[in-house]
């Protein structure tokens, strides 16, 4: 009993842990893919001020 009680925490924990490396990784992308398109926007107004 004691054995699965400890084999279903150890379960769990691993897809809790899996869950917030997964939401990381899609902020972490929101985030780049964000930088990146402030960046492009920033480009395009620097661009259109030398003309």
């Amino acid at each position: 009993m004691s054995r699965f009680l400890i084999r279903s925490i150890l379960l769990n924990c691993i897809s809790l842990f899996g869950h917030l490396s997964t939401i990381y990784c899609l902020v972490f992308l929101l985030h780049e893919h964000e930088n990146m398109y402030t960046d492009h926007r920033s480009r395009n107004i620097s661009s259109l001020n030398e003309k």
